[in-house]
């Protein structure tokens, strides 16, 4: 796992809290919690009971540092496939087209669900990673219970 994720896979249990906010916005101070198995946004709710590895996925947006996680990263958090594992090809190329969709699905669960004027899980072509929304500073604070 990189540098970007701590590593805390184990103690994440029933939630995580992070402040997250966009430099000079409306929409800064805002809150992505998790509790059990709802994801909090500002004042708005989704229960993701029924969906495991979206869950896990905002799970590991709430523990990023930085609020960018890369395909790697996704892949070890949410898939638990190790980079050096031996697999196949094919295996890896599954795996990165299951871990692209399951953006796309949180993305649109996000747009209905959270603010439609944040662009969720957009991509850096530059740091080639995925922001939890675009202009997402969430080098704040952070915090994890359980």
């Amino acid at each position: 796992m990189e540098k970007n994720v701590v590593n805390l896979m184990p103690v994440v249990g029933t939630g995580a809290i992070l402040s997250v906010g966009q430099k000079s916005s409306q929409s800064a101070n805002r809150q992505l919690k998790i509790v059990g198995t709802e994801v909090f946004f500002a004042d708005q709710v989704i229960d993701l009971a029924d969906f495991h590895l979206t869950l896990r996925l905002f799970r590991l947006y709430a523990i990023a540092k930085g609020g960018s996680c890369s395909l790697k990263e996704i892949l070890a958090f949410v898939y638990r496939v190790q980079p050096g594992e031996a697999n196949t090809p094919r295996f890896r190329k599954s795996a990165r087209v299951r871990a692209v969709k399951l953006l796309s699905r949180a993305r649109s669960l996000a747009l209905k669900n959270f603010d439609d004027d944040l662009e969720w899980f957009s991509y850096d072509h530059k740091t080639r990673t995925w922001a939890l929304y675009k202009g997402c500073d969430a080098s704040r604070e952070r915090y994890l219970y359980s």
